[in-house]
């Protein structure tokens, strides 16, 4: 970590706090509503209509220089809400395509659908910030997604809405790589403003080095060269003296390709990606990332030599070698074609070599690619999330007990079996309330009157609790 500071202040030649930074509220309006049945209808398993409101707010830009940026604020149709989420999209183009202004991101959705209110900005160079998108840069992901919490809040506050200081993060993608920037930096720099309760960083690229020297050193076919080209640019923007032109890292003709691209309308990633493609295969016979670059770079890219200056911007925006002391679960699937799932594994491997406390990295499906993946993590990330609540309600967890729970789903009842003594029964909702309790040495529970929907039950033993998810139909 102390190698990372000293980098940065070889790069930049002066050091920018991205901790001290802003979160003014300039403006914020609705700009639509979604009904339960609206959602239900998108085929995500709402419990709630929810609302959303773009958020103008001021924070630092790359250059360090103050700027207006944009995001998004979810606020679900409920009259209590559980601690919001700071959500992060994934890799999104042209700049115009983010959460404010799209409104169908599904993640940030998903959770909204759920009960949680949910922030997630719209990233530097994006929507109505100013300049190119810093593209993996880990502090302005962090510093962008903390300045919009602060003024989201002041916004939904002015709704008679409290979205308080204890949050949880998340994210996919690029989403996945914020989430971790901003939970390293909500510990390391904000304990004393926020509590983090859980993370769920998903499917990111946190071993930023070693994901680039791998496909690299691998000389194999990748068929995502464009995000090569969009890190190098992003870091340009951030440092600002990577490179005084894309030649000096790109061979031709790519580097003509390269240095149009602005994340425009007129020239997406995806058309850059395209293009490249087209260009690798017809010169190359295939699209081999080694075949884009300079032999400068390839040669210091594979011995992380930091003298360069693009390798030492790589290094700087790794994220994985720290110790979060928040509860974190890193969601991944092995078929991912984007961002190859050893991202997750070697950084559970180093965070609990470090001394985590509680981390895990956790498969969601051996055969889902990266889209997919989404699709099953952000419903699970939802529910660790939910579980957290549950347990922070409880002073003794035991989740080894040997219980099981039936009927599930139910309509009527629910039962259990334990050789042990139960002490007590509790129903909790998604948000924490709670709404039945027997106390007894009881084996059933008559749910008949609660509505459709997700609860919690939890079992509390001469042993410890057990708390298990059950769906009542």
């Amino acid at each position: 970590m102390f190698r990372f500071s000293i980098v940065a202040l070889l790069l930049i030649g002066h050091f920018i706090s991205y901790a001290q930074t802003n979160g003014k509220l300039v403006q914020g309006e609705a700009i639509v509503s979604f009904s339960q049945i609206d959602l239900l209808g998108f085929g995500i398993p709402a419990e709630n209509g929810i609302d959303l409101h773009k958020i103008w707010y001021e924070t630092l830009g790359s250059d360090g220089q103050l700027d207006t940026a944009s995001g998004l604020l979810i606020l679900p149709q409920l009259t209590e809400l559980p601690p919001p989420i700071i959500s992060h999209h994934g890799t999104t183009s042209p700049r115009t395509a983010i959460p404010s202004n799209q409104q169908s991101h599904f993640g940030e959705i998903f959770y909204g659908a759920f009960g949680f209110p949910v922030v997630v900005a719209d990233l530097l160079g994006m929507g109505e910030s100013r300049g190119f998108h810093p593209y993996l840069h880990a502090a302005t992901q962090a510093s962008a997604s903390i300045d919009l919490y602060r003024a989201a809040s002041d916004y939904a506050a002015d709704l008679s809405v409290e979205l308080g200081d204890q949050v949880f993060v998340s994210g996919y993608s690029q989403g996945g790589h914020a989430a971790m920037s901003t939970l390293r930096a909500l510990e390391l720099d904000h304990a004393d403003e926020f509590e983090v309760l859980a993370a769920t960083p998903m499917s990111g690229p946190y071993n930023l080095s070693g994901t680039l020297r791998d496909e690299i050193a691998a000389n194999e076919e990748y068929l995502f060269p464009a995000y090569l080209a969009y890190i190098a640019k992003g870091f340009q923007a951030a440092y600002g003296d990577i490179y005084e032109d894309v030649n000096e890292l790109f061979k031709e003709p790519y580097a003509s390709v390269v240095r149009p691209f602005d994340n425009q309308e007129d020239f997406t990633l995806g058309q850059l990606n395209d293009s490249l493609l087209i260009l690798l295969n017809e010169l190359e016979g295939a699209s081999t990332p080694t075949a884009l670059f300079q032999e400068e770079f390839l040669t210091a890219m594979v011995a992380l030599d930091t003298t360069n200056r693009i390798v030492a911007a790589i290094v700087d925006n790794d994220v994985y070698d720290w110790v979060p002391q928040t509860p974190t679960r890193l969601y991944y699937c092995e078929a991912d074609e984007q961002v190859p799932f050893e991202n997750a594994v070697f950084t559970d491997s180093v965070m609990t070599a470090n001394g985590a406390p509680d981390i895990e990295a956790m498969s969601q499906g051996a055969g889902l690619d990266h889209g997919g993946c989404a699709f099953v993590a952000f419903p699970v990330s939802a529910d660790f999330f939910r579980s957290v609540l549950v347990a922070s309600s409880t002073e003794k967890i035991n989740e080894n007990l040997d219980i099981s729970f039936f009927p599930n789903p139910t309509q009527e009842h629910i039962q259990w079996q334990y050789e042990g003594r139960v002490l007590s029964i509790t129903v909790f909702d998604v948000q924490g309330k709670r709404i039945l309790q027997e106390v007894g040495d009881k084996y059933e529970l008559d749910v008949t009157d609660l509505r459709s929907g997700v609860y919690f039950l939890q079992i509390q033993t001469t042993e410890g609790v057990s708390t298990q998810r059950f769906m009542k139909e």
